[in-house]
């Protein structure tokens, strides 16, 4: 079945001589591994280099229910950055969230206000020109609200330290 769907690339790593799997976090179908062959030959009708960490990408996939690794018929750009491939430290916080996320997210469910909270803060990784120190940090607890565990603001004399059991 051919279906039209945007993702967020998390990770990519060669396969074979000219070959990419890329593990992408779909609206439609959660995070799905896509086997890409011939990314990185001269002539490729889907470039290696679009499949970096972080990029937001308008995909037409080929997808079959039991398959582990799918095919993309068609991919390109849904939101080209502005400063994040120029940046070093923009491109330090972006893989980070990428390997971070990777990691996290188990499951092949799909979660729109999930996929909507991670593009959206993409978007403000890239406009975003002054305090980023703490950008990832604030990600990463804004990511706990969709992880199950976070924090509760109950914090009083009574109450001094987090609870790992009822958070």
């Amino acid at each position: 079945m051919i279906l039209k769907t945007k993702g967020i690339v998390l990770h990519s790593f060669k396969y074979g001589d000219t070959g990419i799997i890329s593990n992408i976090y779909t609206e439609s179908h959660g995070k799905v591994s896509f086997l890409i062959q011939g990314a990185r030959k001269h002539k490729a009708k889907l470039k290696a280099n679009l499949f970096q960490p972080l990029f937001l990408l308008d995909m037409e996939i080929y997808y079959k229910e039991k398959r582990q690794l799918q095919k993309i018929k068609e991919a390109r750009m849904d939101y080209p950055f502005e400063t994040i491939l120029f940046d070093d430290s923009k491109r330090s916080i972006a893989m980070f969230l990428a390997e971070v996320i990777n990691k996290s997210i188990q499951s092949e469910d799909y979660d729109q206000q999930l996929f909507e909270f991670i593009a959206t803060h993409i978007k403000m990784l890239d406009l975003k020109e002054k305090g980023l120190a703490n950008f990832h940090m604030y990600f990463l607890i804004q990511l706990t609200k969709f992880l199950g565990f976070y924090p509760q603001n109950n914090y009083n004399a009574e109450n001094p330290f987090f609870d790992l059991k009822n958070a």
